[in-house]
């Protein structure tokens, strides 16, 4: 069972994975050596592709607390746009109202 994977090469990138709570797509946020999750994209961290590794390490222990599942990079541009459609809708939330 993989807990951490890098699925995107791209030059600036932010760290998802779903809260595990309720499914919900989260973003990683840092301020300095804190971080939390956070359900928009726009207010996500950007790092370099050199710094995934580490950055996904810290989305590593909240995965052994049990509080997100399958955290992985993928790609953005400078303002925050996913990089693939898939992740284009997964920022945007779900396509159909729940319980429709």
């Amino acid at each position: 069972m993989s807990t951490v994977s890098k699925r995107n090469s791209s030059a600036t990138q932010v760290i998802t994975a779903n809260r595990l709570g309720d499914g919900v797509v989260i973003y990683l946020q840092m301020h300095g050596d804190h971080h939390h999750w956070c359900e928009n994209i726009r207010e996500a961290s950007i790092c370099e592709a050199k710094d995934v590794e580490t950055m996904l390490a810290r989305a590593t222990n909240d995965v052994a607390e049990n509080k997100i599942v399958d955290p992985y990079a993928i790609g953005v541009s400078p303002d925050h746009i996913p990089m693939t459609q898939r992740e284009a809708v997964r920022a945007g939330g779900p396509t159909v109202a729940y319980g429709e």
